[in-house]
């Protein structure tokens, strides 16, 4: 289904299994619009620090603060089945710009997260980045700590 979020929002998606840190847990999952899940409690932070990252149970593929409600061509969609939940932010613009960004978070019933980005824009007051066509897969890991992110990244494209 498709949702219509507004800004710094949070959606309840519904209740899964998921075998992170081989525990076999059911999880309540919400998605921010935000760029992020969150599982256990929904969240509507917008902007994104270490300390907010990890205020809750959290797969954020893009902590930005973006503006559903601002993004004519924009939507966010979820996808679901027994293996996986899919969400797709589709042409949402950062806060207070006109830059898109379109990316997708999957989250697997086996722990493995994943990210993937069509289009994704970092602006500050001097610098423009845009990045293209980028892929990157963890799995969750047993005693996880902040800072023990292990990624394989399956391609990394700069465009501009």
């Amino acid at each position: 289904p498709s949702y219509n979020m507004n800004d710094d929002d949070s959606v309840y998606i519904g209740r899964f299994y998921l075998n992170f840190f081989n525990a076999g847990l059911s999880y309540t999952v919400y998605v921010g619009s935000n760029g992020y899940i969150t599982f256990g409690h929904s969240d509507t932070t917008y902007f994104p620090s270490f300390a907010a990252h990890f205020s809750k149970r959290r797969f954020a593929p893009l902590f930005v603060d973006l503006n559903p409600t601002a993004s004519p061509r924009g939507s966010i969609h979820v996808y679901q089945d027994n293996e996986k939940v899919i969400v797709t932010w589709y042409r949402l613009v950062n806060w207070n710009t006109n830059t898109e960004n379109t990316f997708q978070a999957i989250v697997w019933s086996n722990g493995t997260l994943e990210s993937r980005y069509v289009r994704i824009c970092f602006v500050n007051t001097s610098l423009e980045k845009r990045f293209t066509h980028t892929a990157i897969r963890f799995q969750v890991r047993h005693h996880f700590k902040p800072g023990e992110l292990h990624c394989w990244c399956l391609s990394w494209i700069h465009a501009g």
